[in-house]
């Protein structure tokens, strides 16, 4: 029903909004939102998640080099400034 009303995008949303609600009560990776919002083409939010990921050191956040949701902010500097983060020992 959800997918015939608004798409792949509303699928994306309606996932995205039960991650959201989830997290609240347990655990969520950032990372996993991430890749949702990225698929939703919300660059900020993205980033965002990404370096909510980095802080937890998120075991997944090596894959954003070749993960391909991240396909269209791989050249914002603020992707790149993380990946060079990423691969600085801390």
């Amino acid at each position: 029903e959800d997918y015939r009303q608004s798409g792949y995008a509303g699928v994306l949303q309606s996932s995205l909004e039960g991650l959201e609600q989830v997290s609240k009560e347990r655990y969520v990776s950032p990372y996993n939102i991430a890749q949702i919002q990225a698929r939703l083409q919300q660059k900020d939010q993205v980033l965002a998640s990404l370096e909510e990921a980095f802080r937890q050191r998120d075991t997944q956040l090596p894959y954003m080099r070749v993960e391909p949701a991240f396909d269209d902010i791989r050249s914002d500097p603020r992707f790149q400034e993380l990946l060079q983060r990423l691969a600085t020992p801390q």
